[in-house]
């Protein structure tokens, strides 16, 4: 049987990995090589929506469980960028600076 911390890590353990395929996620589409292709024509490239997805929504609120079941929060605030903030205002200062300023709040259940 794993211990309280042997649990605890392994929670935070796929909060990390989950992050990072966030961020994986987030990395702008690339643009071909304009050599390779006809010269004639303009490489078109194309905007991403930067709207949060529903499988976004749930890794976010992964991490903020994770923060729940660490530090023992009754709610957290996560930030689009996977920051999370055990007050609301501390999450809309952060969010101020990002582009996506999204914030989902995560209680505990």
């Amino acid at each position: 049987m794993a211990s309280k911390n042997e649990k605890k890590e392994e929670v935070i353990a796929q909060a990390t990995d989950e992050r990072q395929v966030v961020a994986q996620a987030e990395e702008p589409a690339t643009v071909p090589d304009a050599s390779a292709t006809d010269t004639s024509e303009q490489p078109v490239t194309k905007k991403r929506s930067r709207s949060v997805g529903k499988s976004s929504v749930s890794v976010l609120e992964n991490a903020g469980k994770a923060v729940i079941a660490r530090h023992g929060f009754a709610e957290v605030f996560v930030t689009s960028d996977g920051q999370v903030f055990p007050l609301r205002s501390d999450a809309q200062n952060h969010a101020t600076a990002l582009a996506d300023k999204e914030i989902i709040k995560v209680t505990r259940k």
